[in-house]
Parts: structure tokens; C-alpha cells; sequence
């Protein structure tokens, strides 16, 4: 059977040639095969052009009566996007993301030095700068993509199980072993029993994970919050914290779900539009997480100087031992490299902002400091993180 054109998409990282059931993909293995697509991996991430590289055996297509080798159609394809990939605007998008981690630990510590240029800044602008960056992750998403993110239970269970299982555990035994007053151990407990932050997604993104999983994971686990933070308070605390299920419901719908919805239905109205300015979807969500962080890190300050030498090492500590078990777990269910990723971060990025107003609610400001601590080390520490992984090819689609 003979085809007359090929079908190049980009997607997930990956370019795919998709061609009829019927094409024949004659391999220099003794038997023949039949495919739909073949798959090419850009790993060229950082560099001013794509190098594509094939992701299965040597094999031969016949196309318009010739027969032509995989070198050929990764030429093709590399000529087919080079005049994209080279250009100074995908560069300069690509600068900025990468450079993620400095701006972030920038943007912290200028808010610690001088807190009072951003105290002023009203919560209307942080609320709707965190709306930016859900609906601008949601530009990156198909409707197709958030169905069957929610058809992993797997990945969703495990998810669960490291927001309010791992971490805190791993929170209780750090407060054990590292030095520190009562009411600090207090404070890192609470914050490792907290939800997951919203700016995961936009880690996930960056890191090349599952975006829409990442989605469906902060979701479920702040939608849990009014159940579970009651709970684990009482037990490992001693002291209930209530949390309003209603207000987590009605907040998550407001600032995430609804500009992720708004995201989603405008890249399925708008796509070959969305599809130009994509590259500068993720610098749209740094430049949201940094007023994020000025205004959060601003706030805490005066409580968090006094506390960085005790605390900034054990909530380090706390996050990035999270980030690994909820990397490794997966493997021991057989998740591929994507949700490996997503849960690695979905488990070390926790909400300081929520364990701050609740520490300081019902415990004291002393007990809040942990959480401030963890505001002004989070975002650098996660952006980090997804940025190394951002570099590492993904072995598995």
C-alpha cells in the first residue's frame, strides 16, 4: 500500500508521522510490521535547533511509490520546524524558563531585604495573578488530555498517598531528629500534612511532565484538605485544626479549576493561535508565580529572618525528600517517566501559604514560621527541580 502524504504532529515533546492502518513499515528484522505512527523524541531542549532523534527499530516506509528511510523523514521534519525552533522568540521564551529557578530565589530574596515595596500589594492581585497561572496552564491542555488524566487512578491514589501519608511522616521524623524548638516541630509538621500548592502544575509543565494529571492531582488533594488536615491535626498534633470543606471547594473552583476550564476551551476554539504564543506560556506562569512569591515572602518576613540558619535546612530537607519517594514510588507500580515526574512534584510542593494562615490561626505566629520559611524556599527549590528534569531526556512516552 502507497501513501501520498504523512502526517507530522507535535506532540508531548514528541513529533509523530501518522499514516494509515494498511502502510507497510518493512523492518530489517526478519518479520514485517504494521504501525500507525512513529514517534520522534526532541531532546534538544536549551538548544538553538532540534535534533529529533527515532524511537523504534530501523525500518523503511514506502511513500509515493519509493522507499524512503527514517534519516529521511527526520530530515524532513528537522526542515519542516527549523525555521521555528531557530528563531529569537522561542529562544528567548526558552531563556526565561530555564533561568525559572533564578528568578524565583531572586524574587525572594528581594522580598525579604525590602518587604514593605510589596506588603501593599492588595490580595485581589495575588488571587488573580494565580488565576494567570492556572489558565495559562490550561492553554497547554485539550479537554481529551483532562479526561484521561482522570482515568489513571493509579497515579491519582498515589498522589493521595504522598500528600498526606509520605510527607508527613517524613515531616515527624525530621522534627525528631533535627534540633528544634516544640512550637517549630509543631509548624513543619502542619506543613508537611498540608495540600498541595497550585504552582506545581506550572513545575510540572516545565519539568515535561503530565500537566493535566498535575491538574487533577492539586485538585484532589485540596478538595481532601477539609477532611484530611482535621485528621492528621488531631493525631499527630493533638490539636484539631477545622478547615472549611465548603470555602476549599468554593476557592478551588474560583482560582483553579474555572481559569483552567476558561484555558482549556479557548486552546480547543483557538489552536492554531495558541499554538504560536505556546512558548511563552510558561514565562507568563513565572512571571505570575513571582508576584506570587513577593507578596508571600514580603508578608512573612519579619517572622522568617530570625528562623532561616534553624529551619531553612529541615524544610529543604522536608521537600526534597519528598520530591524523591514520590519519584522512586511510582516505579514500584510500573508509571512511566511523565508520571514519575508529575509525582515528584505533585509530593514536595505543598501550600506554605494555607499551613501559614492556619499555624498562625490556631497555634500562634511562632508555630507559622516553618510555613514562612518553607514561602521563601519553596518556589526556587521546585523551579530547580523541574528545570533538571526539563533537561533529562524522557526515555519513556
Amino acid at each position: 500500500m502507497y501513501i501520498s502524504k504523512l502526517d507530522f504532529r507535535y506532540r508531548s515533546g514528541a513529533f509523530q508521522v501518522f499514516v494509515p492502518h494498511q502502510i507497510c513499515f518493512r523492518s530489517q528484522s526478519k518479520a514485517p510490521r504494521l504501525s500507525t505512527c512513529t514517534k520522534f523524541r526532541d531532546d534538544s531542549i536549551g538548544s538553538g535547533s532540534r535534533r529529533l532523534h527515532l524511537i523504534k527499530s530501523k525500518s523503511m516506509i514506502r511513500c509515493s511509490g519509493a522507499s524512503v528511510n527514517n534519516d529521511s523523514i527526520k530530515q524532513e521534519s528537522e526542515g519542516m520546524n527549523s525555521s521555528s525552533a531557530n528563531g529569537w522568540y522561542p529562544r528567548m521564551m526558552e531563556f526565561i524558563t530555564v533561568a525559572f529557578p533564578l528568578i524565583t530565589a531572586g524574587c525572594s530574596l528581594f522580598a525579604l531585604q525590602l518587604p514593605d515595596l510589596f506588603i501593599a500589594l492588595p490580595s485581589q492581585v495575588v488571587s488573580g495573578s494565580l488565576s494567570i497561572l492556572m489558565m495559562s496552564m490550561g492553554l497547554t491542555l485539550s479537554p481529551s488530555e483532562l479526561v484521561e488524566a482522570l482515568r489513571k487512578p493509579v497515579p491519582l491514589a498515589l498522589s493521595f498517598v504522598g500528600c498526606y501519608m509520605i510527607m508527613p511522616a517524613i515531616a515527624l521524623l525530621l522534627s525528631a531528629i533535627i534540633p528544634m524548638s516544640a512550637d517549630f516541630q509543631v509548624g513543619l509538621i502542619l506543613l508537611g500534612m498540608i495540600s498541595g500548592g497550585q504552582a506545581s502544575n506550572l513545575c510540572t509543565y516545565i519539568a515535561r511532565g503530565d500537566t493535566a494529571l498535575s491538574v487533577a492531582m492539586t485538585t484532589l488533594t485540596t478538595l481532601s484538605a477539609g477532611i484530611m488536615l482535621p485528621f492528621l491535626s488531631q493525631l499527630l498534633l493533638g490539636r484539631l485544626v477545622p478547615v472549611s470543606t465548603l470555602a476549599l471547594a468554593i476557592s478551588t473552583v474560583q482560582v483553579v479549576l474555572a481559569p483552567i476550564t476558561l484555558g482549556v476551551l479557548i486552546n480547543a476554539r483557538f489552536q492554531e493561535f495558541i499554538g504560536r504564543i505556546k512558548p511563552a506560556l510558561p514565562v507568563i506562569g513565572v512571571l505570575a508565580t513571582c508576584v506570587i512569591v513577593l507578596k508571600a515572602v514580603a508578608t512573612s518576613s519579619i517572622l522568617m529572618k530570625p528562623a532561616l540558619r534553624t529551619l531553612c535546612l529541615p524544610v529543604i530537607m522536608l521537600h526534597t525528600i519528598g520530591g524523591i519517594c514520590g519519584y522512586f514510588l511510582p516505579r514500584l507500580t510500573g508509571c512511566n517517566e511523565r508520571t514519575c515526574r508529575t509525582l515528584a512534584i505533585e509530593t514536595a510542593f505543598k501550600s506554605p501559604a494555607l499551613s501559614y494562615v492556619l499555624a498562625a490561626k490556631h497555634f500562634g505566629s511562632v508555630v507559622a514560621v516553618p510555613s514562612a520559611v518553607s514561602i521563601f524556599a519553596l518556589a526556587p527549590l521546585a523551579a530547580a527541580f523541574a528545570v533538571l528534569l526539563r533537561f533529562r531526556p524522557l526515555t519513556e512516552t
